[in-house]
């Protein structure tokens, strides 16, 4: 035992989790530092401490730890925490283990605005290192901490803190708390006016409104939140609504719509996981690709989200990727391997307290169960899905399983549980939002209505209806169940020809899935259909589909696509010999699902050894294993490819390569009549690989007339009045800049750029190049928030051919396209520090490597940088390296918002309705003096690019009819009457009625009229025009002659 009378200098030692030293524990226990030594010499030799390094000790015995700390009452531990987290503050260096060190101290005491931003900073620690329980502990705290505390900063601390902790806290925190810290942050935010602060919490609120199940009160916010991106025009926010309208679209049962949303969203890719999109979110798509029966491209796409979860340590999201990697086989009835993916993923996630994966894991395990005939363990897994979902109050549902169990239950092949009722849940889920639980549900209430004897007419409408949800969600199985049930109403009918027809329909879809699901009752019904034709059907359709793509290398893709739908391959590539003359070296040239890093793992050697094989020989492989995937109970097994084919690619007498496709979730995925089949689509495939080389080609001799060709869109006539190079203006604010302009243009002096979004930063850029030595030569604009930190080493750096997956052909950068020109740089103050520091040692030296690549490169390029961030602000928070700060700032540049130069809104006018006439090839009207007058009363938030947006959209519905830009105004989210100054009840009154004017296109008189729309006698609405002064312009005005136009 440990003398007593080190007691209490151990017992103050154990409030530190970690390291302490001498110092430490002598300062909080005010005795000497050689009775702290023995002390700890003492415990060392007891083993209940060790020693670290030199000064430094740690608690070794956990138990012994805990023992000296319940020696101390609440009180006597909350002051000692305290005075930790002052000493800490003080004494420790400022490194990125700090917030770590405050964090359990700062946890156990109330905290001021600095506590709480070193929480902030502790709680951001924590979830880049995927410890999410002890983030959400710290965002939790800040935010209990600094509720009733009001300030601008505190405000910015709140909002933030609350959008991260409802990111981690999905159905792992109570739903209801959530959704009051994200209002109060809401109503924080309306005084910070942050844009992008507001739409984040609008489509947070949005989400747990969902989760509880509130569908129009989120539908609404996400609405609200979509507007505001798109009014202002922010790239990050729009990519941000997509991401979150991935899983609204998912919420919603719209497979398909999610499906080609993704698809559209990301065209010029490959369409597996692309690294713009966010990895949950792209596990969401690879669920919807599985429920449209899809499910090679949908299980490839999960498991390749869920391989790079587990390079990151984020244990939980690859548990979640498991559990959709289940679902899918569940539903096509693959139970087996469902079990195998299941059980080690909701294991995975209980222990990471990853509940929303957690819960809906332990639904599937009871519906897996349920099928197995083990009905211990399905209500076991029952009972639990339905406690923890209570718990956190979060009532919506994925799958249809729960229905599916509560049929059982009233069938009577399941035990009743209490609350069990499916007549209540199917009524919920016909309520809801839900297309694809919706048409489910009209099915169990057609069975429903079929136990309770209603006649067989009446059950035929909701199957139809369930038939019409189901195709508009694009859920292929259930759609195909409730076809079957239509096919059983028709037989009872005695409609047998009807019968086989919606049968036929129905095992369509299953053909390539699992036949085994089409109904051993309904199968007599079903013409033979052998495999050869379905094939062929499939060859006709991939043809009309190539017809229709014109690009090569979107032509490849969809070949492998396409064959891996056919053979039922989760993953496809093509190798190329890297010398086609002598055929050698082969590089992977296009995939689905494989990327250049999986091809290079332990796991690929043997299909490496059969692709070389069937290139060198000429002839086609299939090896299968009739192994079971193994995945026992850990989420980190070595990769195992279960099935593996591979055909040669020939065109002529010539081999290009070869066409690999293999599974490492289903054995015998292959059949021997494929190994015949797939020759032809690798011919098609050798085709299109020539058509792209010779597109390549041509794109290559395109850009370089590109570049020897001037921005002559920019260069406008100079001599007019206010316009210089396209930068339109001339009050003092603009001849300030311009002045500048002049002064800086023929020198090769870095620019920085400064000013509001939508002021035009880009457009003074272009002016700057355009009025130097380099106008000849390209300008090439960089918008740095619009790219993902994956995607941005290789536009800004260019990469080689093969440096990853989808790199097909060598991409020259940004930087090097901008040799001998200029590179604009928008939003600098949004480049990830890792790019900061390659970007300053480009601009030191002018050189760089492309990614992937050895060859040093040289560009001669002048930079100009943009921002609208307070980049001193940044460089103190170290969020913008100091160096490269100093670096950009040679020459500042701040364009004034336009709220300060309204009298330039004239002139940005009559130049925006010129562009707009050229554009449409008409001439458009000049706006009265009251139209401009109205437009110089706004304060114009998004600056110029929101008055050009109007502009446009005025022009646009002004073709053939009088509208006032007025009404635009008020159609516009942010304009309200507060941000216009107050007007005599004349004037109002005169531009109410112009409004209804504009509306009605001039008509007073009659049905639709102004008269009507103001709700006053026509003769009342002619006095009262007369009397204001308003005259309908006559045609010669509206088609835009200066004779009433504006002046000034």
């Amino acid at each position: 035992m440990i003398a007593n009378s080190y007691d209490h200098i151990l017992t103050v030692a154990a409030m530190f989790e970690g390291s302490f030293s001498i110092d430490w524990v002598q300062d909080l226990t005010q005795v000497k530092a050689s009775q702290v030594l023995i002390a700890f010499e003492s415990a060392i030799e007891h083993g209940v401490m060790r020693r670290d390094h030199v000064g430094s000790f740690s608690f070794s015995d956990q138990h012994e730890r805990r023992r000296l700390l319940k020696r101390l009452t609440p009180s006597e531990k909350e002051r000692l925490h305290r005075l930790i987290a002052a000493m800490l503050l003080t004494g420790l260096p400022e490194t990125e283990n700090k917030a770590e060190s405050l964090a359990p101290h700062l946890l156990c005491i109330s905290n001021d605005k600095t506590g709480c931003k070193w929480l902030m900073r502790a709680a951001d620690r924590y979830r880049s290192l995927f410890r999410i329980e002890e983030a959400i502990q710290c965002y939790s705290k800040l935010l209990e901490d600094l509720s009733g505390h009001f300030d601008e900063d505190t405000d910015q601390l709140f909002c933030d803190a609350a959008i991260n902790y409802s990111k981690l806290a999905t159905a792992k925190h109570d739903t209801k708390r959530v959704l009051s810290i994200i209002q109060e942050a809401i109503i924080r935010s309306k005084g910070q006016n942050n844009s992008r602060l507001q739409f984040m919490l609008e489509m947070h609120f949005a989400k747990n409104k969902w989760l509880q199940s509130h569908y129009n009160s989120a539908l609404k916010h996400f609405e609200m939140a979509r507007s505001m991106a798109k009014n202002l025009g922010d790239e990050k926010l729009l990519r941000s609504a997509n991401t979150f309208n991935t899983f609204f679209l998912y919420w919603q049962g719209r497979f398909k719509d999610a499906v080609r949303d993704y698809e559209k969203y990301l065209a010029d890719e490959d369409k597996h996981f692309s690294p713009r999109f966010p990895p949950l979110a792209a596990m969401t798509v690879g669920t919807c690709y599985g429920e449209i029966g899809q499910v090679t491209q949908g299980l490839g796409m999960i498991d390749s989200v869920r391989s790079l979860c587990l390079e990151r340590g984020d244990t939980g999201l690859a548990a979640h990727c498991g559990t959709c990697i289940g679902a899918i086989l569940l539903d096509i009835g693959r139970l087996d391997e469902a079990l195998m993916h299941l059980e080690p993923s909701v294991e995975e996630a209980r222990k990471v307290h990853r509940d929303w994966p957690m819960i809906q894991g332990e639904l599937m395990l009871a519906y897996a169960y349920y099928l197995k005939g083990v009905h211990t363990k399905c209500l076991k897994y029952l009972r639990q899905y339905q406690n923890h979902s209570n718990q956190v109050h979060v009532s919506v549902r994925s799958w249809p399983y729960l229905m599916e169990l509560y049929w059982a239950m009233e069938e009577g092949r399941l035990p009743l549980l209490p609350d069990a009722s499916i007549e209540e849940e199917v009524q919920r889920m016909i309520r809801g939002q839900n297309l694809f639980l919706k048409g489910v549900a009209y099915r169990f209430s057609a069975l429903l209505q079929k136990k309770h004897q209603v006649p067989f007419k009446k059950i035929i409408i909701p199957l139809e209806r369930s038939i019409e949800l189901l195709e508009a969600s694009g859920q292929c199985i259930e759609l195909a169940k409730s076809r079957f049930e239509i096919a059983r109403l028709h037989l009872a009918l005695g409609n047998r020809s009807q019968a086989a027809k919606v049968t036929q329909a129905g095992s369509q879809s299953l053909y390539g899935l699992n036949e085994s699901l089409i109904p051993d009752d309904l199968k007599p019904l079903l013409r033979s259909i052998s495999p050869e034709e379905n094939l062929i059907k499939d060859i006709f359709r991939m043809n009309r589909e190539l017809a229709s793509l014109s690009n090569g290398n979107d032509r490849i893709h969809h070949i492998i696509s396409t064959v891996n739908r056919i053979t039922g391959a989760e993953r496809g590539a093509i190798f190329l010999f890297k010398d086609r003359e002598q055929s050698t070296g082969l590089c992977l040239r296009a995939s689905k699902n494989l990327t250049v890093q999986q091809t290079e793992q332990a796991g690929f050697e043997s299909s490496k050894k059969m692709i070389l094989e069937v290139a060198s020989l000429g002839k086609g492989q299939m090896l299968g294993s009739k192994e079971p995937a193994d995945c026992n109970t850990s989420l980190h097994n070595e990769e195992k490819i279960l099935s593996r084919i591979c055909v040669p690619i020939v065109t002529g007498n010539r081999t290009l390569g070869v066409m690999y496709h293999d599974n490492r979730l289903l054995s015998n995925a292959f059949h021997k009549s494929q190994l015949e089949l797939l020759p032809s689509f690798a011919a098609l495939a050798g085709i299109a690989l020539e058509q792209a080389e010779a597109e390549e080609k041509n794109r290559i001799l395109r850009e370089r007339i590109k570049e020897l060709t001037t921005n002559d869109e920019v260069k406008r006539d100079s001599s007019r009045r206010g316009h210089f190079l396209g930068v339109v203006g001339e009050t003092p604010q603009i001849r300030e800049v311009l002045s500048k302009v002049a002064q800086v243009a023929q020198s090769n002096t870095t620019v920085l750029v400064l000013g509001e979004t939508g002021v035009g930063k880009e457009v003074l850029a272009r002016a700057i190049h355009m009025s130097s030595s380099r106008r000849h030569k390209p300008f090439i604009p960089v918008n740095c928030s619009a790219l993902s930190q994956t995607l941005m080493h290789s536009e800004l750096f260019g990469h080689e051919k093969g440096a990853f997956t989808g790199a097909d052909r060598r991409r020259i950068g940004r930087f090097e396209k901008a040799n001998e020109g200029t590179l604009f740089l928008d939003e600098i103050g949004d480049l990830p520090l890792d790019i900061q520091v390659r970007l300053l040692r480009v601009l030191e030296r002018r050189e760089f490597e492309r990614v992937g690549g050895t060859e040093t490169i040289r560009s001669d390029f002048r930079l100009i940088a943009a921002t609208n961030s307070d980049l001193e602000k940044a460089v103190k928070e170290r969020h913008f390296r100091p160096d490269l700060f100093y670096r950009i700032n040679v020459f500042p540049v701040y364009i004034h918002p336009l709220r300060e130069r309204k009298q330039d809104i004239p002139l940005l006018v009559e130049h925006f309705l010129e562009m707009q006439s050229f554009e449409i090839g008409k001439t458009l009207r000049r706006l009265s003096r009251d139209e401009i007058q109205i437009l110089m009363q706004y304060d114009w938030p998004g600056n110029v690019r929101e008055l050009k947006n109007i502009v446009e959209r005025w022009a646009v519905s002004n073709i053939g009819a009088y509208t006032d830009i007025s009404t635009f105004l008020q159609s516009t989210p942010r304009h309200s009457s507060a941000l216009l100054p107050p007007v005599t009840l004349r004037e109002n009154e005169r531009r109410h009625i112009l409004w209804a004017l504009g509306r009605t296109g001039w008509k007073i008189h009659g049905k639709g009229g102004a008269a009507e729309l103001l709700d006053i006698h026509p003769n009342t609405l002619a006095f009262r025009m007369k009397k204001l002064g308003i005259k309908r312009p006559d045609q010669s005005k509206a088609n835009g002659e200066k004779e009433d136009a504006y002046e000034f």
